[in-house]
């Protein structure tokens, strides 16, 4: 059986995040829309998977957070992102972390 956590994915070429959370109510493209506001979510059926914008991967992260328990979160990053890093981070391409329970909010 597949893990029930849900994810999102930030690949370092593409312009959205890719999201997936268990079905629960069937009310997953209202609660989004609820999280995150005026945004269109799109479902992408093939590959089973929602479809949105890049700038609003912490919102999203942590409203899954809150309402799971947990989200898997991987962060993608591109050739160019790495040679700014610090030498130490360089041999990094992709970042997985695992996050429990809520989130501590930003300041904005």
């Amino acid at each position: 059986m597949a893990s029930q956590r849900p994810w999102v994915v930030r690949k370092a070429n593409q312009t959205r995040l890719w999201a997936w959370m268990p079905f629960g109510d069937g009310n997953n493209r209202i609660w989004l829309k609820s999280e995150l506001g005026r945004i269109q979510p799109e479902w992408n059926e093939p590959e089973q998977r929602w479809e949105i914008a890049r700038k609003h991967l912490w919102v999203l992260t942590e409203a899954l957070a809150e309402k799971f328990g947990e989200v898997e979160l991987t962060l993608e990053f591109s050739r160019e992102v790495q040679h700014q890093l610090p030498e130490r981070h360089q041999r990094c391409q992709r970042l997985r972390v695992f996050l429990p329970g809520r989130i501590p909010r930003r300041p904005r």
